[in-house]
């Protein structure tokens, strides 16, 4: 394998997940954007409640786009997952909403990175056993060094 085509697919190792997160990222910057617009208000469901539904909606349209045949033997393997996760998107959304009705959007930094660490610690190397390279372990330091420098930036 010449080094030029080697280069190739190391880069499209990288972008294919790059282009997922970036997917994921323009997602959030929609979501919390329509989040600071509505602002605080009576019913702290009612935002994510609304936001859920359009999200749902569309979600529905792609499980029927893709087909339903296995949904029944998909449940029944895997409900208990798949409820985990719904408590952990209401946690999630909860978070949200609490956090920027109520702060400016700077605080994301303060989510994205306790988020960084409690799923790529906690979830990852203690709950899965997920190895961490020695660049891994860097990344976790800066990210807890990032939250030191976050709070002394709001004090």
């Amino acid at each position: 394998m010449t080094g030029e085509r080697f280069y190739l697919l190391l880069m499209l190792k990288f972008l294919i997940p790059f282009s997922f997160a970036v997917l994921a990222a323009i997602g959030n910057v929609f979501f919390v954007f329509g989040n600071r617009k509505v602002g605080h208000s009576g019913n702290p469901m009612m935002f994510t409640t609304t936001a859920m539904t359009v999200c749902l909606l569309l979600y529905f349209i792609c499980y029927l786009t893709f087909g339903v045949r296995g949904s029944g033997e998909f449940l029944r393997r895997n409900l208990l997952w798949c409820m985990l996760s719904g408590a952990g998107m209401f946690m999630t959304f909860l978070g949200f909403y609490l956090l920027y009705s109520r702060f400016d959007t700077s605080y994301y930094a303060l989510f994205s990175v306790t988020s960084i660490i409690l799923t790529s610690i906690v979830l990852g190397v203690f709950i899965l056993k997920e190895g961490i390279n020695f660049y891994g372990a860097l990344s976790l330091i800066a990210a807890v060094v990032s939250i030191v420098f976050f709070g002394l930036s709001k004090r």
